[in-house]
């Protein structure tokens, strides 16, 4: 079934699902709801400067302690702290201006102020017109492991 095919796209270890993969586009209706039963914390944005949330999927409230309603609307500038690296935010804000594809590591900070290193990834999301949206995909690093 196209559902299960789905999911089995969300499990693989690339982003090419959410964007110019094979065949055309899903509707960003149904990256939503693919995105709501991924394990992975999501975020999807506006292609637009301020870049301001649209939704997250349970996984990222589960990562973050925010709730939906307190970030959709807002900027993922909340999960800023003392320790996130400014190099960093400028390859990010670099990659955003440009809808680019970009990984960084970064500090981040939970609601409860815990800090975290945080893998992201953000992909643009396109359409029949272009980009439309940046997917967000966070990934908690354990420090110890980093070495």
């Amino acid at each position: 079934s196209p559902f299960s095919m789905a999911v089995q796209s969300w499990r693989q270890p690339n982003s090419q699902f959410f964007t110019n993969g094979p065949g055309p586009p899903e509707s960003f209706l149904e990256r939503i709801l693919l995105s709501n039963a991924s394990p992975d914390a999501q975020v999807f944005t506006h292609a637009a400067p301020p870049f301001k949330v649209v939704h997250v999927n349970p996984a990222w409230t589960c990562l973050t302690g925010f709730a939906a309603s307190e970030i959709v609307g807002q900027t993922c500038k909340i999960l800023q702290g003392p320790e996130t690296s400014k190099a960093a935010l400028g390859e990010l804000r670099g990659a955003l201006n440009g809808y680019r594809t970009v990984v960084v590591r970064l500090y981040n900070y939970t609601k409860q102020g815990e800090r975290f290193l945080n893998e992201l990834e953000i992909v643009p999301l396109h359409d029949e017109q272009g980009i439309t949206h940046f997917l967000g995909t966070a990934k908690r690093i354990d420090v110890a492991s980093t070495g």
